[in-house]
């Protein structure tokens, strides 16, 4: 055999191995195109790649046989397949990018829209933003002004009592009680409603600070409510974290409140605080705080509605309050860039959770965003 047949053999195996791959290859693209429009072009080009693999192999014996006849043909051929084999990949090529086209017209669109909502949205939120720094404060101007009128009534109802007391007789000076109560109540929850409308105005930073020492603060101030209803509080080492030290001393102190407060008859309340560190997939490194009381407990359908103000699953004969305490706890704990939510069982007792970064965070609207 020539030098130069023995060449071309060899090419023209390396060229056969090579389609074999390339036909191998085409068979894991049809495997991934199942079903698609795309599916029957790309089986024409691996038949195509196929019948040349044939064509090389029938080479290989022209070269070894060196017919000319045999040759000529193949070279048509070898040519007419190429031709076909071009056309085939160009309109291949000519649906794909079509497809591309198309779809890049879409995201445009689609971007284009998203913008245009996230614009809406943008407005709606500063015009809400707005709209609710206007009412609260309302709220705190209106408290603040409506405490001094309850002052004086309660002040002339102290006065009706101590001087003509004995005048007015046994149905006046009720009267005058049942004023002087319900003055009272008023004041509370005039009380609460601007604790509720100072959560969420500016003024005091964020630093880090240990949440242990602040409980035990907050349980020394409850000492004598403690000693009253015989309870407890158990809890766990609470880390330093960064808070706002008035928002976060409530906080407290409203969840051990409301733990001692809903008890059962003649049970001694126990709250249990617990902590832990978790992964939040949208908050990020969270820790979770846990208060757990034996108290009443409460349908878990009420859940969420614990938290609206102004609301109370009891009536005030029975539990005193004004339904703000766990509304201030939720503006809080969102405040701080957490969550809050609480479970319960009726005579079982009732679980608040909630969750605060780990981490100082900027929170839209707050001082501390850059």
């Amino acid at each position: 055999m020539q030098t130069t047949s023995l060449i071309s053999a060899v090419l023209i195996l390396f060229g056969a191995l090579t389609l074999g791959v390339a036909a191998a290859q085409t068979g894991k693209i049809l495997a991934l195109i199942s079903g698609t429009p795309h599916e029957q072009s790309w089986g024409r080009l691996r038949i195509l790649m196929f019948l040349f693999l044939l064509g090389y192999l029938g080479a290989l014996g022209v070269v070894f046989t060196a017919s000319e006849e045999a040759l000529s043909l193949l070279m048509g051929a070898v040519f007419l397949g190429g031709a076909a084999f071009v056309m085939l990949v160009v309109r291949l090529g000519h649906t794909t990018m079509s497809e591309l086209s198309a779809a890049a017209v879409t995201e445009k669109k689609r971007r284009h829209d998203l913008q245009r909502t996230l614009g809406t949205l943008e407005h709606t939120n500063e015009a809400l933003t707005k709209s609710n720094a206007e009412l609260e404060q309302f709220a705190y101007v209106a408290s603040h002004d409506l405490q001094e009128p309850l002052r004086k009534i309660k002040a002339f109802g102290d006065l009706l009592g101590q001087e003509f007391g004995e005048e007015l007789g046994e149905d006046g000076q009720m009267y005058v009680e049942r004023m002087r109560k319900a003055a009272g109540r008023m004041s509370t929850l005039i009380d609460d409603l601007l604790a509720f409308s100072r959560v969420t105005r500016k003024g005091e930073e964020f630093v880090d600070l240990d949440l242990q020492k602040i409980a035990d603060n907050v349980i020394d101030d409850l000492q004598t409510r403690l000693e009253e209803t015989e309870g407890a509080v158990e809890m766990d080492p609470l880390p330093t974290l960064p808070v706002r030290k008035t928002q976060m001393r409530q906080l407290i102190q409203n969840l051990i409140s409301n733990g001692l407060k809903f008890q059962r008859k003649d049970v001694p309340p126990v709250v249990k605080i617990t902590v832990e560190n978790i992964e939040d997939p949208d908050l990020g490194p969270m820790c979770q705080f846990t208060f757990q009381d034996n108290g009443i407990g409460f349908d878990p359908k009420h859940a969420e509605r614990i938290f609206g103000i102004f609301q109370r699953l009891h009536g005030r004969s029975e539990y005193e309050g004004t339904g703000v305490g766990l509304s201030i706890c939720q503006k809080i704990v969102i405040g701080h860039g957490g969550r809050i939510h609480a479970e319960g069982t009726p005579g079982e007792g009732a679980r608040f959770i909630f969750t605060l970064p780990r981490e100082r965070v900027a929170l839209p609207g707050s001082d501390d965003e850059s």
